[in-house]
C-alpha cells in the first residue's frame, strides 16, 4: 500500500466561515507550505518587508527561503502580474514587486509563493501584511474541488494511468482508490489549482471502478472531499482492459464457421485472437452476430464488441 508522508512547518488560525479568531499578528508563523510529494520543492519561509503605504511605486521586497536550484514565484491579490524571484544563494530567494497604478490590491491580500522544480511544486501563504496598519491574512479560505479526473497513460506502457485534481491552489492533494486493497495516492500541484499523478497497475491486478474515486484537499485543517463514482467514465474499455481487469480481454475476430454435432445439431464457434497472442473459441447456439474482422470483447464465455 502506499503510504501518504506530509509535513506542515506552520499552523494557520482559522478564522471567516469557521468562527474563530484569528491569531494575533505576533504569534503567527512566517509562512504555511504544503510539499504534495517526497520530491516537492519545500518553502521553508516566506517574508516581506512591510511598508507604510502600498501605493503606485512603492516596491514590494520579498524573500524566500527553501529547497536549491528552483524557480521561485510570487502571487499578490489585485494584480496581474508575477514576480520571479533571484536565487542568490543556495537556497535563498529574492525580489521586488513596483506597485503600478493598475494595481488594486486590497487590505486583506493574499500573497502566495510557488516554488517549482519541474513537475513539482511547493507553495506558501504569506502570513503577514504589506502594510504595516493592514491586517495579516492569516486564515486560507476553505479548499473547493471542482472536478476530478482518470486518463490512461497506455503511451508509457500496459497498466499507467493519471489522475488529476482542480480547485483551490496551495493544498495537499490526494485521491483513494481500490484495486486489490485501499490505496492513498498523493498529487503535485502542477499549476495553481491543478494537482496530479500517475499511477501504475501491475499485471493482474483488477481496478474497481464500481466503487467511487475519492479526492481531497486539505489547507491547514480544513478539508474538501468529493466523491466521483463517473471519474472512470473518460477510460474506455479497451484502457480498462490495460489497467488489469483480469476478467476481460479484446481481440478481433479471426473466423466464424458452423460445427456438426450429429444427429441434426449443429452450432457455431467464433475464434478471436486476443491482444495477447492468444486464441479463444467462443460457441454459440445459433448465427452469432460477428465477423471476420469484428473487433470484440471476451466477457466470460461470451463476446461483447469493443467500445473506445
Amino acid at each position: 500500500m502506499l503510504r501518504l508522508r506530509t509535513t506542515t512547518i506552520a499552523a494557520l488560525a482559522l478564522a471567516g466561515a469557521t468562527g474563530l479568531t484569528a491569531l494575533p499578528a505576533a504569534a503567527v508563523p512566517p509562512a504555511h507550505y504544503s510539499a504534495n510529494s517526497n520530491y516537492a520543492p519545500r518553502i521553508d519561509d516566506f517574508d516581506v518587508q512591510s511598508v507604510n503605504r502600498v501605493r503606485p511605486g512603492t516596491p514590494l521586497r520579498f524573500t524566500l527561503e527553501g529547497t536549491p536550484g528552483a524557480r521561485a514565484l510570487v502571487s499578490i491579490d489585485g494584480t496581474r502580474r508575477t514576480l520571479v524571484l533571484t536565487e542568490t544563494s543556495p537556497g535563498i530567494y529574492s525580489g521586488t514587486y513596483v506597485v503600478s497604478r493598475n494595481d488594486r490590491i486590497p487590505v486583506n491580500a493574499r500573497v502566495t509563493a510557488r516554488l517549482q522544480r519541474g513537475d513539482h511544486v511547493g507553495t506558501a501563504q504569506l502570513a503577514e501584511a504589506l502594510q504595516r496598519d493592514w491586517s495579516v491574512a492569516t486564515a486560507p479560505r476553505a479548499p473547493e474541488i471542482a472536478q476530478v479526473r482518470v486518463s490512461d497513460e497506455d503511451r508509457r506502457g500496459r497498466g499507467w494511468m493519471r489522475f488529476t485534481v482542480t480547485g483551490t491552489p496551495g493544498a495537499q492533494a490526494t485521491v483513494e482508490f481500490t484495486t486489490d486493497q485501499r490505496y492513498t495516492l498523493a498529487l503535485n500541484e502542477v499549476r495553481p489549482g491543478e494537482y496530479t499523478a500517475l499511477y501504475r497497475l501491475e499485471r493482474g491486478m483488477a481496478l474497481d471502478t464500481e466503487r467511487p474515486l475519492q479526492a481531497r484537499l486539505r489547507i491547514g485543517e480544513r478539508v474538501a472531499t468529493s466523491s466521483a463514482p463517473n471519474a472512470w467514465d473518460a477510460l474506455s474499455d479497451r484502457a480498462l482492459a490495460r489497467l488489469g481487469g483480469v476478467d476481460r480481454d479484446f481481440g478481433i475476430v479471426e473466423s466464424v464457421h458452423r460445427v456438426d454435432r450429429g444427429y441434426g445439431n449443429s452450432d457455431y464457434e467464433v475464434v478471436v485472437r486476443t491482444e495477447e497472442g492468444e486464441r479463444q473459441v467462443i460457441s454459440y447456439e445459433g448465427l452469432p452476430p460477428f465477423r471476420v474482422g469484428d473487433e470484440v470483447r471476451v466477457v466470460g464465455n461470451t463476446l461483447e464488441r469493443r467500445t473506445g
